[in-house]
């Protein structure tokens, strides 16, 4: 992130906006339903649908938050912009996390099949 704080947040929508959502429309779209074509029914002790289930809805309230986020920034709440974008990358770390096991469930599939 450049030196201006308005630059950061730029780039932080920037991120999110260009990065992040894309990504998370396609693993909703063409990623979570290979996955659950490939027949495993656990992953990490936990049902791959419930998983992804979880996955779909830490998508939708990451959205939210992005959301209100967007909505304090423009109505010029400044005080609690620093506080909802640690809480956004929080949050995207703990999904990253969680949707790491289904990334090489696939991977070991795919190179399964080499």
């Amino acid at each position: 992130i450049n030196s201006s704080p308005l630059n950061g947040v730029e780039e932080f929508i920037n991120f999110l906006e260009n990065i992040v959502f894309p990504h998370r429309a396609r693993e909703e779209n063409d990623m979570f339903p290979v996955i659950l074509t490939i027949g495993e029914r656990e992953v990490n002790n936990k049902s791959t649908k419930d998983l992804i289930d979880e996955l779909i809805e830490d998508h939708k309230e990451m959205e939210k938050h992005y959301e209100n986020f967007r909505k304090n920034l423009s109505n010029g709440k400044t005080s609690i912009i620093l506080f909802q974008i640690r809480e956004i990358l929080n949050s995207l770390k703990t999904h990253i996390e969680k949707e790491e096991p289904l990334h090489q469930l696939l991977l070991k599939k795919v190179l399964k099949n080499l």
